[in-house]
C-alpha cells in the first residue's frame, strides 16, 4: 500500500504540472491546447483509478485481517477447551514406582 500512496503523491504533482501546462498554453494553437487538455484529463483519470485501487486494497487488507482474527479466536477457543479437558484427566498408577516402557516388534542389534 505504501507504493500506491507514493504513486498517488506523484500523480498529484503530475496533475498540477498538466494543469500549469494547460494554463500556459492558452495563447498556443488550438491543437496544442487540446493536447494539454487531454494530458490533464489522462492524469486525472490515472489519479482517480489509483485512489480507487488504494481503497480496494485497504478493503482487501481489512477483510484478510478480519479473517485472520476469526481464525485466531477459533484456535484460542479450541485451545481453551483442550486445556479444560486436559485438566479433568487424572492419570493413576496401580502402584508407586518408576515407569518403564518397552518397544515391541524390534529387536536390539
Amino acid at each position: 500500500m505504501r507504493g500506491i500512496r507514493d504513486q498517488i503523491v506523484n500523480l498529484q504533482f503530475q496533475k498540477k504540472e498538466k494543469q500549469l501546462q494547460l494554463e500556459q498554453s492558452r495563447f498556443e494553437p488550438q491543437s496544442v491546447i487540446h493536447q494539454a487538455e487531454l494530458d490533464l484529463e489522462r492524469a486525472e483519470r490515472d489519479y482517480q483509478q489509483l485512489v480507487e485501487r488504494l481503497a480496494l486494497t485497504k478493503e482487501k487488507s481489512q477483510a484478510k485481517i478480519s479473517e485472520i482474527n476469526a481464525s485466531v479466536r477459533l484456535l484460542q477457543d479450541q485451545f481453551a477447551r483442550m486445556a479444560e479437558l486436559a485438566g479433568q484427566f487424572t492419570v493413576m498408577a496401580p502402584k508407586s514406582g518408576m515407569v518403564i516402557y518397552a518397544v515391541t516388534g524390534t529387536e536390539a542389534r
